[in-house]
């Protein structure tokens, strides 16, 4: 058990400061349910699954500026004031881990008002981390895994109290990790990705799945970081080459966010892109750590899909969650050591309007390696 611990930890290690390239593993294991790609496209030396059953509509392709250190693009002018975005209140809610060897993970919830920091959710024998509420605030899912107990995703309510273990089969997970579960707006289902132990790291080689609170799955596809459209209809998931949506009831799938660089080739990820969601279904922020880059789009409309691009930032910025009115944005920041591990990591809040960091509050007693942020209430 304990062996098992450290390959957890190491493994959440690696989804946590995304630093990794392209390792690749014999015998990855397909789950039976996933959507196959029909045809292959290349790019470069690259092969990219087509992963789209609707031609990809040329508004959806955005080339991307070449930054300098600690710059920022804002494509569109503004037209907000950004006076009137200085005051965020409520309470982000981020998993952590104490910077020493038998710490578990637990979740904590940071008072943006306040700027305090305390448990919400840890204990000594089990580690709980990345915790969602549902859209009315009645429940939560997130994943734990206790010393006695395989991992396992955790439903219960909002005051901690009737947890209870999600009783699903998931196609391989024997041989995969639980990762970011998170409700539909009805509250009725969940999303989750599997953590693949065996392949390579690709955005498209994790399965997702939706599945509902008797553990029946409804949806299974390839990608990561999946996110409901506020009306559940549709659902986001990352995977190359950019940010696909399901139609959930015909299943039908567009590519509608492709990145280009400025000489036009596809900016290609892994699984150390993150996305989040704003509750209202109008802004979108993607991190890419391999450039360094966090971006923030505004939705336009969900059918068709139509977005256009707010801000281009210069961060090492990893996961993200905004606030409940969309005004601001919680992003999870380290520095990059010439080693490629991370250090002095931080809290920062972000307003929307201009995009300026009002504050940051440090984490440096916590372990950079084992950090998600997930959630604003």
């Amino acid at each position: 058990m304990k062996d098992k611990k450290i390959l957890v930890l190491i493994l959440l290690a690696i989804i946590a400061i995304f630093i990794c390239g392209y390792f690749y593993y014999a015998g990855m294991k397909v789950p039976e349910k996933a959507e196959e790609p029909k045809e292959e496209v290349k790019e470069g030396e690259i092969i990219l699954p087509a992963g789209s059953t609707k031609e990809t509509r040329p508004e959806a392709v955005t080339k991307i500026e070449e930054l300098k250190e600690e710059a920022k693009i804002l494509p569109v002018k503004n037209t907000c004031n950004p006076e009137e975005f200085k005051s965020p209140e409520g309470k982000v809610y981020l998993s952590l881990s104490a910077a020493v060897a038998t710490s578990t993970i637990g979740v904590y919830e940071f008072d943006v008002k306040k700027k305090t920091l305390k448990e919400f959710l840890r204990n000594d024998s089990c580690s709980n981390f990345i915790l969602d509420f549902s859209a009315d605030s009645e429940k939560i899912v997130f994943v734990s895994d206790c010393q006695s107990d395989k991992e396992y995703i955790a439903v219960g309510k909002s005051d901690k109290s009737e947890i209870k273990k999600l009783m699903t089969t998931l196609p391989g997970e024997e041989e995969t990790l639980k990762s970011r579960a998170i409700f539909s707006p009805d509250g009725k289902t969940i999303a989750i990705t599997l953590m693949e132990l065996k392949g390579d790291l690709l955005a498209e080689s994790w399965p997702s799945f939706i599945v509902d609170l008797n553990g029946n799955i409804k949806l299974s596809t390839y990608g990561v970081m999946p996110l409901f459209s506020p009306d559940g209809k549709n659902l986001l998931v990352l995977k190359n080459p950019g940010i696909y949506k399901i139609n959930l009831e015909t299943e039908e799938t567009e590519r509608v966010i492709e990145f280009r660089d400025k000489d036009n080739k596809l900016i290609l990820g892994q699984v150390n892109m993150m996305l989040s969601l704003s509750p209202d279904g109008k802004k979108l922020a993607w991190s890419n750590v391999d450039r360094e880059e966090f971006y923030v789009f505004e939705i336009n409309s969900w059918e068709p899909f139509t977005y256009k691009l707010l801000a281009q930032i210069k961060t090492n910025a990893f996961w993200s969650s905004f606030s409940p009115d969309g005004k601001y944005l919680a992003v999870q920041e380290a520095d990059m050591k010439e080693d490629g591990s991370s250090g002095n990591p931080i809290i920062s809040i972000f307003e929307t309007c201009s995009f300026s960091k009002l504050f940051s509050y440090s984490l440096n007693k916590y372990d950079p390696m084992q950090m998600w942020i997930t959630e604003w209430k």
